[in-house]
């Protein structure tokens, strides 16, 4: 009954084919998926276990990207996906540009995780390092503002991709102790933190409107009632739910340590 997940991408190839059958068990049912890439070892990289070089995010995301093009041929709802990298990923050009062809990823919807440190190297028009995902150390020198003018160019062409404000997202984080918020959904209504599923109601806020001699006046009292309802529905559909994982049953019911969760 959940229609969003997050799936963690680790940087191994059976972690990587892992999280794409459980992509899999997910869009069988109707779910959409968002993943971070920003784990994934730069394209060309040294295979030292093979001897072979690395893919990169990119060619992954093709991966699954093909994926939900079977899957979707199967069943009546549109299958989707969100697909993040980090603004200091050594491939991130590459990412940027994927969808500027109008053909590739068409199954994913894609934003750049751009930073704090970031944002300020283009306040002050400066420079911006690129970092190798293991080694954690610089593999390249950018100019922020370029690299900003390339996402908003590929945006304008292709509408893809966005921004996804990574430090923003975590001080806002209602559970820290359980993780940072690296990805979102595929629609982008919510961060998730690996294996969580979002649960999401709407409210038609016209229905709440009322009109009398003075005019229209919201209705306060009737929305205060409608929103109650709706969020113990939401919360009993938690009980109810049949996961697609064991992962992300585990997740909406087993793992939370609430001493590790803030609210503040």
């Amino acid at each position: 009954m959940s229609a969003c997940f997050v799936l963690p991408v680790a940087d191994s190839l059976e972690d990587i084919f892992e999280t794409l059958k459980h992509t899999a068990l997910i869009q069988r049912s109707g779910g959409g998926t968002g993943f971070s890439f920003s784990s994934l070892r730069p394209k060309g990289d040294l295979l030292h276990s093979t001897g072979g070089k690395a893919s990169g995010p990119v060619a992954f995301m093709k991966i699954f990207d093909q994926t939900t093009e079977y899957i979707k041929q199967g069943g009546k709802r549109r299958r989707a996906n969100m697909g993040i990298l980090r603004v200091d990923h050594p491939d991130i050009q590459e990412f940027i540009h994927a969808k500027i062809d109008g053909t590739s990823l068409r199954n994913f919807n894609i934003s750049v995780g751009v930073t704090d440190r970031f944002l300020e190297a283009v306040r002050h028009d400066g420079d911006f390092d690129l970092i190798h995902t293991l080694t954690k150390r610089p593999t390249a020198r950018v100019k922020a503002k370029s690299l900003l003018q390339d996402i908003a160019d590929a945006a304008w062409q292709s509408g893809d991709p966005g921004l996804l404000l990574l430090d923003t997202i975590n001080r806002a984080n209602p559970t820290p102790g359980l993780g940072d918020l690296e990805a979102i959904n595929s629609y982008g209504e919510i961060p998730l933190l690996p294996h969580e599923s979002c649960n999401l109601g709407s409210l038609n806020l016209p229905h709440f409107l009322a009109s009398d001699a003075h005019g229209p006046f919201m209705h306060w009292g009737k929305l205060q009632r409608a929103v109650h309802q709706a969020v113990r529905f939401l919360d009993n559909l938690i009980e109810i739910n049949h996961f697609p994982t064991a992962a992300i049953e585990k997740s909406d019911w087993g793992s939370w340590d609430w001493r590790k969760c803030s609210y503040g």
